[in-house]
């Protein structure tokens, strides 16, 4: 071992031996032998006259410098590490590689927690977090969002562009398919499309997403101020998103959809099938026991919009966030109602519906129906307004 790499491994062992107090503990916490532990406590590492066997040879060792830039380069975990050296055919264990990794990454120290017992299928806990990734080359802020149950620790993981309440009810609605059920409460971390606390014991619930949750028959519980750890289901797997969904593609995606497909994928190959750190079981094996406690699918429930009041532009078409959509010509200049629902946009011009479009989740377009490209066609005869129409 060389002289640097023992000296880290020397103030490893007495750090970890200080906050233990226990030969036992720090072995057991570091994988390292009693003896070496007892070695270093005793200061004979340290010793020129010791004379110390040569190490064995480890399957690590044409690796280490692949190991350095993954870590302290890319900042990949230790698992993540494991599963780039096995693509390049190294053979050993997550412990060998771990044992490394934390020597060469500095460590801090871990915060005291206490831990919170949730009942099977009395809870699920939904919350946004930012991240900001590479979308066609281009740099993107995201935002994730994360529904998990407490007791099972299985996790549903969604990006989009927006956090808006109909987006929100659509992450809700996608998640409870795929559980095929509805926990009996639902927390959040004072969500302002959800509710906020306004004072000491007093809460402000959106009255839409109330009605949401009536149609779904679950209760909103907004966790209290200053209360974290009553909402680390879900806000300890963030840390866990960026640094091993995330930081497995760079955070370089074709699009959202792509990213979206890897969320799918990480979570059906990596989250819910691993040895969950807490249970000692898989998620996927204790939600088929939590599920048995959850309120079954409402039968039927009516789909959630929000009306936006805009004005016909002169290109024929209406402006929705970022984007514009195309409306018949005839309209220009009239006062029109988008109803937006989840995936869909209806344009509705004095009351009729004049106009629908699929959102779109791309920023900056206009998105003009065939129809009502040839209908402009028909009464514009003039090549240079088809041009200024059409070619932007």
């Amino acid at each position: 071992m060389k002289p640097e790499e023992r000296e880290r491994r020397r103030a490893l062992i007495l750090k970890t031996y200080a906050e233990t107090g226990s030969i036992k503990a720090t072995h057991r916490e570091l994988g390292f032998s009693i003896g070496s532990v007892r070695r270093v406590l005793r200061g004979k590492d340290r010793l020129p006259t010791v004379r110390h066997p040569a190490e064995r040879p480890s399957k690590l060792d044409p690796f280490k410098p692949i190991v350095k830039r993954l870590v302290l380069e890319d900042q990949l975990t230790a698992v993540l590490v494991l599963e780039e050296l096995q693509e390049l055919g190294f053979d050993g264990g997550y412990s060998t590689v771990k044992r490394y990794v934390r020597l060469i990454r500095p460590s801090s120290k871990p915060k005291v927690t206490t831990r919170l017992e949730h009942p099977p299928g009395a809870e699920g806990q939904a919350d946004w977090s930012p991240y900001s990734v590479l979308l066609g080359g281009e740099r993107t802020v995201v935002q994730g969002f994360s529904y998990v149950l407490p007791f099972s620790r299985w996790m549903f993981l969604r990006f989009t562009l927006d956090t808006q309440l109909e987006t929100l009810v659509a992450m809700h609605d996608e998640a409870f398919a795929l559980l095929g059920a509805v926990p009996h409460c639902n927390s959040y971390d004072n969500m302002t499309t959800v509710g906020r606390h306004v004072g000491p014991g007093k809460v402000w619930i959106n009255p839409r997403f109330e009605v949401y949750a009536e149609q779904y028959d679950f209760d909103i519980h907004l966790i209290d101020p200053g209360c974290p750890n009553q909402h680390a289901s879900v806000e300890r797997p963030f840390h866990f998103v960026e640094n091993n969904c995330l930081r497995r593609r760079r955070f370089r995606f074709d699009d959202l959809a792509d990213l979206n497909r890897h969320a799918t994928w990480w979570c059906d190959h990596k989250a819910n099938v691993r040895n969950h750190g807490t249970t000692r079981e898989r998620p996927i094996d204790r939600l088929v026991r939590e599920r048995t406690y959850m309120k079954p699918l409402p039968w039927n429930r009516p789909e959630p919009y929000r009306d936006l009041s805009r004005l016909v532009g002169t290109d024929f078409c209406i402006a929705v966030d970022t984007n514009r959509y195309s409306v018949p010509p005839g309209w220009v200049g009239w006062p029109a109602t988008v109803r937006a629902y989840a995936d869909r946009l209806e344009f509705f011009v004095d009351g009729d519906v004049v106009s629908v479009h699929s959102i779109c989740r791309e920023r900056d377009q206009r998105l003009v129906l065939p129809e009502h490209e040839a209908a402009f066609k028909k009464c514009t005869p003039s090549r240079r307004l088809l041009e200024q129409a059409f070619v932007r």
